[in-house]
């Protein structure tokens, strides 16, 4: 899901060893070896993401997780951007994930964008940090 749920995909254009120092920069895991798979991203979409528990991530719900599981520094930098006149909205991130282009994420998107949806291990990793974060709040509930 969701390219990293944001601002990450602009840092992944451009000189590898500068994108991973942004990507670091802004509170993700910028390696490709933590472990992550899409099982795990999915697992944790269905716990943390899917509020309603429908099996579909809504544009509502997505600006949850943006506002609520995104580390400090990709935060700060939302919204600086949001104060220039941009937000990253579920239709940025979820071109890929998104297969079927409704404005929602179904298990059926899920499995169908395997090649364009958090395609490779860096993306996941990016994306572990944001359910590390939302595991950690919701554990203390």
């Amino acid at each position: 899901m969701l390219l990293l749920l944001f601002p990450t995909l602009a840092l992944g254009w451009g000189w590898p060893g500068l994108a991973n120092m942004g990507i670091s920069l802004m509170g993700f895991d910028s390696s490709s070896t933590c472990g992550y798979t899409r099982a795990d991203a999915l697992q944790c979409i269905a716990l943390y993401i899917d509020t309603n528990h429908d099996k579909e991530i809504s544009a509502d719900e997505f600006d949850y997780a943006k506002n609520a599981y995104l580390p400090r520094q990709a935060k700060m930098a939302h919204w600086i951007a949001h104060k220039l006149g941009y937000d990253v909205t579920i239709a940025d991130v979820m071109w890929g994930c998104d297969v079927n282009h409704d404005g929602h994420l179904t298990l059926s998107d899920w499995e169908q964008g395997d090649k364009v949806c958090l395609p490779g291990k860096a993306d996941l990793c990016k994306f572990k940090t944001v359910c590390d974060i939302a595991k950690k709040l919701n554990s203390k509930n």
